[in-house]
């Protein structure tokens, strides 16, 4: 399948204090957010600050993208917006279409992630996860750490999500280093292993990022 780049639609759920700079950092890229949150407060800003469409219904926004970003504080309120609180009725997995793909870059377990992962696979939806490093202040200016765990092809697929050039002085919509490991759910034993000590990180490739420059 093609990669996903701007002006593609991107959907993002969950948009607090990390995950309002980080969907402001890729309109500033050039993707077309869908936005959705369950304050309405923040999803009014993240709306103000982007430009966002914000359908409304969680089954809405996974219908108008190719791929859609959870930045939600665990992994039950990840598998809630997925999957349906209590069924598939207003979900992400309920407007998903077969190429689709999800991307999980909140604190979830490797384990839940692994199962979710062979949920959404039953339905020709991949999955990437890729938790984040480096706090609010990097996701605002734009240079998270983000370990990306899952299948190759995907990976391909969004690689332009994490490194794709802003016009801006910061070269990157999200991230300034990226590691990838496999499989699915690794990317998250992963970051637990790192955060005693950056050396820590012995798996994985580095994605190299371009020094940034002004466009």
């Amino acid at each position: 399948m093609a990669s996903i780049v701007p002006p593609a639609r991107i959907g993002f759920v969950g948009l607090g204090r990390m995950g309002h700079p980080m969907a402001r950092n890729l309109a500033r890229a050039g993707y077309r957010i869908v936005a959705h949150d369950a304050d309405r407060d923040a999803l009014r800003r993240a709306c103000d600050a982007t430009g966002a469409e914000a359908p409304g219904e969680l089954k809405a926004a996974a219908e108008r993208c190719e791929a859609v970003i959870t930045m939600l504080p665990d992994g039950e309120a990840v598998r809630a917006v997925v999957l349906g609180p209590s069924g598939p009725g207003d979900s992400l997995l309920a407007g998903f279409s077969r190429g689709s793909v999800l991307i999980d870059m909140s604190s979830s377990s490797p384990v839940g992630t692994r199962e979710l992962g062979a949920r959404l696979a039953e339905r020709g939806v991949a999955m990437l996860d890729a938790p984040v490093s480096g706090g609010v202040r990097k996701a605002a200016d734009a240079t998270l750490s983000i370990m990306v765990g899952g299948d190759a092809q995907t990976v391909a697929r969004c690689r332009s999500r994490f490194s794709s050039r802003v016009r801006s002085a910061r070269g990157t919509p999200l991230r300034r280093s990226t590691i990838t490991s496999r499989p699915r759910g690794s990317s998250r034993r992963s970051k637990r292993c790192s955060r005693p000590s950056a050396s820590a990180w012995t798996r994985g490739t580095w994605w190299t990022s371009s020094t940034p420059r002004r466009a």
